[in-house]
């Protein structure tokens, strides 16, 4: 969700980006890898409630991709 306000704001002006931007970024990555690998580590287990590890593995391989893409656009601009 932050990656995505800091996209519009970019966005809204003019594509100028402070460095604090950047930073959102750099943070969104390291904690969707994070929330990846504790999510795979907890479905290993057994005994446990499986929606909540599912669910936070799938938003946060789709917040890495979040991330991946606006990478990728950011490359071929």
């Amino acid at each position: 969700m932050s990656l995505g306000i800091v996209t519009y704001l970019s966005y809204s002006q003019g594509g100028v980006m402070h460095g604090g931007y950047g930073v959102t970024g750099v943070l969104a990555t390291i904690y969707s890898l994070i929330g990846l690998i504790l999510g795979i580590l907890t479905l290993r287990e057994k005994d446990i409630y499986r929606i909540f590890p599912v669910l936070g593995t799938i938003l946060n391989v789709v917040a890495l991709g979040g991330v991946s893409f606006l990478l990728y656009l950011g490359s071929r601009l």
